[in-house]
């Protein structure tokens, strides 16, 4: 007396072909959540920074000061060039997306912004890293949405 198992490929192609449908459905609502994510971003980025440079007080001369931001506040807006230089950019390959939130265009009139990170990094002026921390923490509820739409 033997043993016999046997493994039946029945439907097989079909189950591959809806697989990889659904891998596509899977990459395209990621796609889709990752354009969301960086737009979200920018809008955050550009309404945490608070009009405030050329506002101030009367100086000694009789011209006005500029206000600038204290250590651990969001950076005060001057001229708008860091302002106009924020936005998101969305780099993607096969299977992979990423969003590159933050200083990545040219400011007011074709100006660089070298000082973006500076002010993040070094003057402990944050703008960016609370953002992104907070879109960090909203992308797996955002992530099992499409899952939970695709499983339905």
């Amino acid at each position: 007396m033997s043993l016999d198992i046997q493994f039946r490929t029945v439907g097989l192609e079909q189950a591959l072909k809806d697989l990889k449908n659904f891998s596509g459905d899977i990459n395209t609502h990621l796609r889709q959540i990752m354009l969301r994510v960086g737009a979200e971003g920018e809008q955050k980025l550009k309404l945490s920074m608070k009009d405030g440079g050329n506002l101030g007080r009367i100086g000694p001369r009789g011209g006005r000061i500029r206000v600038h931001s204290k250590p651990g506040e969001v950076p005060y807006v001057q001229l708008g060039n860091l302002r106009a230089s924020l936005g998101y950019n969305l780099v993607s390959m096969p299977g992979e997306h990423a969003v590159e939130l933050g200083a990545i265009r040219r400011g007011k009139g074709g100006v660089e912004v070298p000082y973006a990170r500076k002010l993040e990094e070094e003057m402990n002026r944050p703008y960016l890293m609370p953002v992104a921390m907070e879109l960090w923490a909203k992308l797996p509820t955002l992530i099992s949405k499409v899952f939970r739409r695709l499983r339905a």
